[in-house]
């Protein structure tokens, strides 16, 4: 079985705030939402970072994504995909309800 399918408003592992898919693709919809793919980001969140214990406004993009389905050439995204923040990377938590990505 797959993994459910990332969507534009998905949300991600906590950093300070709670970090929310804000971009997809612009002709492929998962339950009437903008896939998301390999690149795209969050929305404007607040970040983890050093001095001692901070936040930081921050986007961070998808960088894993499914090595078999691809959205016009780029690689989907999943739940359990990565994104990059500035202290290291965390994952998609939340996806479709239906719709798998292998």
């Amino acid at each position: 079985m797959g993994l459910a399918a990332s969507r534009i408003g998905d949300q991600f592992q906590q950093r300070c705030t709670v970090p929310i898919l804000g971009m997809g693709s612009p002709n492929v919809f998962v339950n009437q939402l903008a896939h998301g793919t390999l690149g795209k980001q969050t929305i404007p969140y607040l970040e983890i970072v050093p001095c001692p214990k901070c936040c930081l406004t921050y986007v961070s993009p998808f960088i894993t994504g499914s090595a078999k389905v691809f959205v016009n050439q780029i690689s989907s995204s999943a739940l359990a995909n990565l994104d990059l923040g500035i202290t290291g990377t965390f994952p998609l938590i939340k996806g479709s309800p239906n719709v798998f990505i292998v």
